[in-house]
């Protein structure tokens, strides 16, 4: 480990420097070697090679900071660019910044740069969608994000056997498997699509996670359900579920309507019937979290001290939708007035389903029990993060996704007491009407 004394280096001896910040960088302390690099830099301004380590220090001081902190993200990778211009990196992520700060034109104008630098870089193409999507520019979104499938880590790379359906290619009389993708709620949410190949003609497969099998009995338009695992008997193309809405040339104003894809065994109602029964009032759904490996994880998710001030809520009676507690919140789950936890006894979506099936009113985080609960057609209060997700859109209450969803917006980034408030009070009105 180089010391700051020698890191920092002295004007004079600029190579010193330029070493200090290498190293500095490779130990991750960024600042440090942020400042070393300046120094040399100062006396040595022509030194390209060091300009590079400096511009790619910033870069990876901004990657730290995107999620947290997108503002001081912005600076580093606007000054890496002023330090090389044309840095793609640092478009592409200045381009990110900029959304996560819901300045979406100004990022999509940096990821359109960033694309005439690189037009084939599918982590750059699938930012770029996502912000087309959010905007509601679904028609150019669609496109762009096929680029997805270029992205190894999405294990798109499977179904070898299988041709894959893309826009020009005929459809008529073939055998179309519907390929799961992402993550529940997206299945759940593009499962609708199943329905639209059937008035058109066309046998389908739907593939959907072992956790939602019990749940998808039988598709109307899907001729089997089978798990993403299991053979495709007489399929002989194949499509990712999140691929339909380009190939059906889906608008904001022509979303297909979810049709009751769901369907909760009867055996599974009875018994969470009887659960229920002797807890009476206004029966509201709590989901607080998610999958905390999603990366958007720590912006949507809420701890579940912030649902105290309505958890007292006179006439209602809250059920906690989730199998499993982050230990942040077992304390304030265990001194909740009232609250039900089924807790494991959730064996799957299905008993998921069969609790939410009974109830008045599910308030959830973006997961997806939200996404299961507006597929059962349950009323959804969905709260959402300063930055939404992309199909939220932006600047609306409601969605065409799913006509029974209210959104509540955080106003300002990680301010989820006013959202809990707004909810509370809504709550209180309802309650009193």
């Amino acid at each position: 480990m180089v010391g700051d004394g020698t890191a920092r280096g002295t004007v004079s001896d600029p190579g010193a420097c330029f070493a200090a910040g290498k190293s500095l960088r490779e130990a991750r302390r960024l600042d440090d070697a942020v400042a070393s690099l300046r120094q040399g830099l100062a006396s040595q301004p022509g030194n390209l090679e060091a300009r590079r380590w400096l511009a790619d220090t910033l870069l990876a001081q901004g990657n730290g900071l995107i999620r947290d902190r997108p503002w001081d993200a912005e600076r580093c990778y606007r000054e890496a660019i002023y330090v090389w211009p044309g840095y793609f990196e640092a478009i592409s992520n200045l381009g990110e910044a900029l959304v996560e700060q819901l300045r979406v034109a100004e990022g999509l104008a940096m990821f359109r740069t960033a694309l005439t630098l690189r037009p084939t870089d599918a982590s750059t193409g699938f930012s770029y969608a996502v912000a087309l999507l959010l905007s509601g520019d679904l028609a150019e979104g669609w496109r762009q994000f096929e680029s997805r499938r270029a992205m190894a880590a999405w294990h798109y790379d499977r179904r070898h056997e299988l041709p894959q359906w893309r826009e020009g290619t005929p459809i008529d009389g073939r055998h179309l498997l519907l390929m799961a993708e992402q993550g529940i709620g997206d299945v759940i949410q593009f499962a609708r699509y199943a329905p639209l190949l059937a008035r058109r003609g066309v046998r389908a497969t739907l593939e959907v996670p072992g956790v939602l099998r019990p749940l998808f009995g039988a598709v109307a338009g899907a001729q089997a359900v089978i798990a993403p695992d299991d053979p495709a008997p007489g399929c002989d193309l194949a499509c990712p579920l999140m691929s339909l809405p380009l190939l059906f040339g889906t608008s904001a104003a022509g979303i297909p309507p979810a049709p009751p894809v769901l369907q909760v065994p009867e055996g599974r109602i009875v018994q969470w019937s009887t659960w229920l029964a002797p807890h009476g009032g206004f029966r509201v759904g709590l989901v607080c979290s998610g999958d905390a490996r999603n990366p958007k994880d720590a912006s949507r998710s809420i701890p579940f001290a912030a649902f105290a001030p309505m958890l007292a809520m006179p006439g209602c009676r809250f059920v906690l939708l989730q199998p499993d507690l982050r230990d942040t919140d077992c304390s304030a789950v265990e001194a909740a007035p009232a609250l039900l936890v089924p807790g494991a006894a959730l064996r799957d979506f299905a008993d998921t389903a069969a609790i939410v099936a009974q109830l008045d009113l599910v308030i959830a985080a973006d997961t997806g029990v939200a996404h299961l609960a507006a597929a059962l057609g349950r009323p959804v209060w969905l709260l959402l993060p300063h930055r939404p997700d992309w199909r939220w859109m932006l600047h609306r209450c409601d969605t065409p996704w799913y006509p029974t969803v209210t959104l509540y917006r955080q106003p300002r980034r990680g301010d989820w007491g006013a959202v809990i408030e707004t909810v509370r009070r809504d709550l209180a009105l309802r309650r009193a009407a």
